[in-house]
């Protein structure tokens, strides 16, 4: 059902920016993180979601474009924790710039610039960072 919707919705011509939704190795909402990528495609955005778990040799590509705002991570599995914090710190060293929003059970404990549990505000606090 996701990649049909996903197929309707197109690619942005002129995206304001480009968003990473990710879950890293492990984390199993993976539901969550594809239906907050077709949110964020939906809206305009250049969505980067990799269909799989990923540790931070996985996005260098996609770290190394310029238009890269933001990192969404679902973090619900806490036995992810020690992944999601290396991932965070990687990020932070290669791109001190992008903005990291995690989402989940136990987000509030890692070290993201901003925790929300409600999808359905990401957009809006998105274009309130830029």
């Amino acid at each position: 059902m996701l990649k049909v919707l996903e197929s309707k919705i197109g690619v942005p011509e002129k995206p304001p920016f480009s968003v990473l939704v990710a879950a890293v190795k492990g984390e199993g909402h993976i539901t969550t993180r594809d239906l907050i990528a077709l949110l964020l495609k939906a809206k305009g955005l250049n969505v980067y979601n990799s269909k799989r778990g990923i540790l931070l040799e996985d996005i260098s590509q996609v770290l190394s474009d310029p238009s890269l705002k933001f990192v969404i991570l679902t973090c619900t599995e806490e036995a992810t924790k020690s992944t999601i914090d290396t991932l965070i710190k990687g990020i932070r060293d290669t791109r001190p710039d992008v903005k990291i929003i995690a989402g989940g059970s136990f987000s509030g404990s890692v070290d993201a610039d901003k925790v929300l549990s409600d999808p359905l505000r990401l957009c809006d606090t998105l274009f309130a960072f830029f």
